[in-house]
C-alpha cells in the first residue's frame, strides 16, 4: 500500500494488527496509545517499514515513543532501524533512503514521525 493510496483514518485496531509483525513495539503501551489516538500513520508506518527493509535488509525496526516532560504537547514517535552495517555504509544506505524516499513523504507526518537510523 502507498503512502498516497490511503491518508484517511484506519480503525485502530487494524493499524495495531499491520505494524506489530513489522516492529518491535518500545514501551508498547506508549506507542499503542499513540498510535489509536493517530491511527493515519498506519499506511505511512507500513510503507516506511517496507522500503526501509529494500536499504537495511539485515536491521530490525522498531516503534519508541518518546515525550519530553518539560514541554508540554511535545512527542515523537521514533522509527528505530537497529543494524549492523559499519559508519560509512550506514550513512551511504541512509542517504539513498533520505533521497529516494523519505524526504518525499516525510513531511506529511513530521510533526509526528522522526527517524532514528
Amino acid at each position: 500500500m502507498s503512502v498516497t493510496e490511503n491518508l484517511q483514518t484506519t480503525r485502530p485496531a487494524e493499524v495495531l494488527a499491520r505494524l506489530k509483525p513489522l516492529y518491535t513495539l518500545v514501551n508498547e503501551p506508549d506507542v499503542i496509545k499513540f498510535l489509536v489516538e493517530n491511527p493515519e500513520l498506519g499506511p505511512f508506518l507500513e510503507t516506511t517499514r517496507s522500503k526501509l527493509a529494500e536499504y537495511f535488509p539485515a536491521a530490525t525496526f522498531a516503534l519508541e515513543f518518546v515525550a519530553d516532560y518539560e514541554v508540554p504537547d511535545w512527542f515523537t514517535l521514533f522509527v528505530k532501524v537497529n543494524h549492523n552495517y559499519q559508519p560509512d555504509e550506514r550513512m551511504e544506505r541512509r542517504d539513498k533512503f533520505y533521497f529516494d524516499w523519505w524526504l518525499d513523504f516525510s513531511h506529511l507526518y513530521s510533526a509526528k514521525v522522526a527517524l532514528w537510523i
